[in-house]
């Protein structure tokens, strides 16, 4: 019987706050420990005078079947509601608009007949994966993942789609350059996440997820920064200072590590050379997000617009936030979102405010003036690291890490490294590493194994 036993979750992020809940409806008593100030992480949404800016994390859509059952289970559902899924690809200063899912809008994306006839090898590779696209560990997919996806667009289908496609798709799902994406990554988002048919969202903003999962908790602890986990014969001990700066050592007959893989790997003294190895050499980027308050919406429907590099080598996606939700921007007025290639936010990542704004919105209205109406105010957020970059041959890595991880340990990892960085993808690790925590633990497992995690 393991009710009542102490669990710690470091990281009170999507992925550490389902692990949390998870392991706090099987009965046991969990204390999640967040550095920051507030729950969310990644999955936050920040308010400014009546405007919703949602960090990170941006768009939902239904394919994240795992967090919409999440959110039934947890009494949040009616605080969502369905959200456009007009998108609009920019070709030729022009945007053309589809409707995400939609099989005869999507056929009329601007693509050369070739291209589109062409494209059907890309929706053959991803049925021929199938399931191995997975959300909770896509080293199944490890065979796909030899060849960048630029690399896989010239070999499998041709210069357009890939200009006009994959690029703009790996700009706009992990801000970075599609060569650093694997053809493997590339094929999961166009399977897992374009091929949507809706999107939903809260009028809250994208917060309200953690801040529910949070309130199901009965000890989060804001400004409390771990400093170690160390496996012991009992489970685990825990050593983290609080928001006063008092420390603590704690023991737990568990813990679940929901950081970024490098702090994780700094974290936890138990490692072995080879997975302390894989760990510190996940790379994340640095990215910055750039939102413009409006006091008029600009006369543009689509919520979100990918934006391939051989039309604007520095802007990767721009979200019009109060046409993909409500609540996003006062009654009458606009909120748009621009996210920005790496190669752009690594030199300008220092910068203060006002000289990111002023970059940033010059080249908006270069690239897209119909988007820039009366400017009321620039909100810049720099996030380090963002996301989890799956270049060829991570899979094939972390393939090795995962079969090297010890199932029955009370020690385990949750994050976005695991798959396609998504919030899903964060969510399902957490759900996952629950489940491992609790079948170590329903078989007396905490000193049942020297073996390292």
């Amino acid at each position: 019987m393991i009710t009542g036993e102490r669990v710690i979750v470091v990281g009170a992020g999507v992925a550490g706050l389902a692990a949390a809940y998870r392991l706090n409806k099987a009965g046991l008593r969990v204390t999640v420990l967040e550095r920051m100030g507030e729950v969310g992480g990644r999955m936050s949404t920040h308010l400014r005078d009546g405007y919703r800016i949602d960090i990170g994390a941006s768009l939902l859509p239904t394919s994240y079947r795992h967090m919409l059952a999440l959110i039934e289970e947890a009494g949040l559902a009616d605080q969502i509601v369905p959200t456009s899924s007009l998108f609009g690809l920019v070709r030729d200063g022009n945007v053309h608009r589809f409707e995400a899912g939609n099989l005869k809008d999507m056929l009329g994306i601007p693509l050369s007949t070739r291209s589109k006839v062409t494209l059907l090898r890309a929706v053959w590779d991803c049925i021929r994966l199938g399931d191995k696209l997975d959300w909770f560990d896509l080293s199944r997919a490890h065979a796909a993942d030899r060849e960048s996806a630029p690399e896989y667009a010239m070999r499998r289908l041709n210069r357009e789609i890939r200009d006009y496609l994959v690029e703009p798709t790996c700009a706009s799902m992990t801000l970075n350059t599609a060569e650093d994406n694997s053809a493997a990554s590339f094929l999961f988002f166009i399977r897992r996440v374009l091929a949507t048919r809706g999107l939903f969202n809260s009028p809250s903003g994208v917060g309200f997820l953690p801040r529910g999962l949070a309130r199901h908790l009965d000890d989060v602890r804001l400004g409390a920064t771990a400093l170690e986990v160390e496996r012991t014969r009992a489970g685990v001990t825990v050593t983290w200072r609080d928001a006063r700066g008092t420390l603590h050592g704690t023991e737990a007959a568990a813990c679940v590590i929901a950081l970024p893989a490098r702090q994780a790997a700094q974290l936890y003294r138990n490692w072995t050379p080879d997975q302390r190895a894989f760990l510190e050499s996940v790379r994340y980027g640095r990215c910055v997000n750039v939102s413009f308050a409006l006091s008029v919406p600009p006369a543009e429907s689509a919520c979100f617009l990918l934006v391939p590099r051989v039309e604007q080598p520095d802007l990767g996606a721009v979200v019009l936030e109060h046409n993909k939700a409500p609540g996003r921007a006062p009654a009458g007025r606009g909120l748009v979102t621009t996210y920005w290639r790496q190669t752009w936010s690594d030199p300008r990542a220092d910068l203060d405010d006002d000289a990111i704004g002023k970059a940033a919105l010059d080249t908006l209205v270069s690239a897209l003036p119909h988007l820039v109406t009366d400017v009321q105010w620039i909100h810049v957020q720099r996030w380090s690291p963002s996301i989890a970059v799956n270049a060829p041959g991570h899979l094939s890595a972390l393939r090795r890490f995962v079969h090297s991880v010890d199932a029955g340990s009370p020690v385990q990892l949750a994050g976005d490294y695991f798959s396609g960085s998504t919030t899903n993808s964060s969510l399902c690790s957490g759900e996952r590493a629950a489940a491992s925590v609790l079948a170590s633990l329903a078989k007396g497992g905490a000193g049942a194994s020297a073996t390292p995690l």
